[in-house]
């Protein structure tokens, strides 16, 4: 019960008081949830700029893959596909 939150989201203001076995839950304006900043609003640019910075460092390690001739395509977009949009996606599922 301590632990459990609540969260609206809603362009219009919306007072929603939710009483659990007779406690009043806390309403948050943000949390954070699988690595992600869940904001009310849908501009939370920081969170997925850094979200992009960390998939195009981990890209940026296998430079050498990706400039190399002797690499198929298929296998650069597997390991694009398995390697790096993981690392750029995680915690967009909320």
């Amino acid at each position: 019960m301590d632990k459990t939150k609540t969260m609206t989201l809603n362009d219009t203001i919306c007072i929603c008081n939710i009483v659990l076995k007779g406690s009043l839950l806390e309403d948050l304006d943000t949390f954070q949830n699988l690595g992600s900043l869940i904001t009310e609003h849908v501009e939370c640019s920081k969170d997925v700029r850094g979200k992009l910075a960390k998939g195009m460092s981990t890209g940026a390690e296998l430079k050498q893959i990706w400039k190399s001739h002797s690499t198929k395509l298929t296998t650069k977009l597997r390991l694009m596909k398995a390697l790096v949009w993981p690392v750029a996606a995680y915690g967009y599922e909320s």
